[in-house]
């Protein structure tokens, strides 16, 4: 799994190939999307806590 995900305020969902780290910006081709709909933004959350409840902990 490489989920990258945010999910803004239950309304706005940032999503692509993009790192949060510096060489993202400097160094790397990139892509992100923004998507302001808060039923998607449901249905991002929805799978996100799916992962969530199911995930391992060490």
């Amino acid at each position: 799994m490489h989920h990258k995900v945010m999910i803004v305020d239950g309304r706005i969902v940032v999503t692509g190939s993009y790192n949060w780290a510096w060489p993202a910006e400097e160094n790397n081709y990139e892509n992100v999307l923004a998507i302001e709909d808060s039923e998607v933004a449901a249905m991002y959350e929805m799978e996100f806590q799916g992962l969530w409840d199911h995930g391992l902990t060490p």
